[in-house]
């Protein structure tokens, strides 16, 4: 690891908990990496909220074969806006042999990806690289966890605006599903914290279900700013009936724990999940 930078959200750019203010959020990201020392110009970048959406489907047998259309077919029954207004890309899922072909696929509206590059472009970067959470989230788990092929993880992501939970098999991205869980709430009393989580947390919970098959969970991660939050853990232990781990993004870099980045990583290590799921994305064939 070379460089790792942290900075407050920038409460004037929210408008109702949504990112609206571009040249806010620039200038403090650009005073974050030049703070940091941190002068890569390429960069990569999340999106996330209730506007974007990740499912996993099922090919028929006799499709024609075309995975785009039949991924937009597929998102037109449930964008509650209209595809030709989104961005959408979609991945072939690894299935057992014999099982049936699977995609996975992913969309969010134009604009907030437009939003995002102009946001990194006032910033002084080049935004190759537009994500997903989910996925960003994934990668990070599958470097730091290293789970078994067959293994089922669930990870519970908070964020500073909402929660994200993921579920995974093996290194294969089953399902996602958000919830909104608004600043002024993240800063109420810890009572209040946990219920808040849970009730977000269900929601997602019943609707993932719908979407992945069910499947029995073998390990629970837990990540984000939220991860520390000692009610939470045992709320989830209550729920699943299995220990709760916090997910170290850094399990498995090399840095000096002495170091001012060493200090930042071991005080704020889960809040960088989503940043180390996107640092271990790869430039090369861009």
């Amino acid at each position: 690891m070379q460089h790792i930078a942290i900075t407050s959200t920038p409460a004037a750019a929210l408008t109702d908990g949504v990112f609206t203010d571009s040249i806010t959020v620039a200038d403090h990201v650009a005073l974050m990496l030049l703070a940091a020392g941190i002068r890569q110009k390429n960069v990569a970048v999340a999106a996330s909220g209730a506007k974007v959406f990740l499912r996993p489907e099922v090919v028929p047998e006799d499709h024609d074969g075309n995975l785009l259309s039949f991924a937009r077919e597929a998102a037109q029954k449930v964008l509650p806006y209209s595809i030709d207004s989104a961005v959408l890309d979609y991945e072939p899922m690894d299935t057992p042999v014999g099982a049936p072909r699977e995609i996975i696929w992913v969309s969010t509206m134009a604009e907030q990806i437009e939003w995002l590059r102009e946001a990194v472009t006032l910033a002084g970067k080049t935004p190759l690289i537009v994500d997903v959470e989910a996925c960003a989230l994934a990668n990070a788990l599958v470097y730091s966890a290293e789970p078994q092929p067959d293994q089922i993880s669930l990870l519970v992501h908070i964020g500073a605006r909402g929660l994200n939970i993921c579920l995974l098999r093996g290194r294969t991205l089953l399902g996602s599903c958000q919830a909104t869980i608004t600043l002024n709430r993240l800063s109420e009393t810890l009572e209040s914290f946990p219920d808040r989580v849970a009730s977000a947390l269900d929601g997602c919970w019943a609707g993932l279900k719908k979407t992945a098959e069910p499947h029995e969970i073998g390990q629970i991660h837990l990540s984000g700013g939220g991860a520390r939050e000692k009610a939470v853990g045992e709320y989830l232990t209550q729920r699943f009936g299995l220990p709760v781990q916090e997910l170290d993004p850094f399990r498995t870099v090399s840095y000096s724990p002495s170091s001012d980045e060493g200090q930042l990583i071991q005080e704020h290590a889960p809040a960088f999940t989503v940043a180390v799921g996107l640092a271990l994305r790869s430039f090369e064939d861009l």
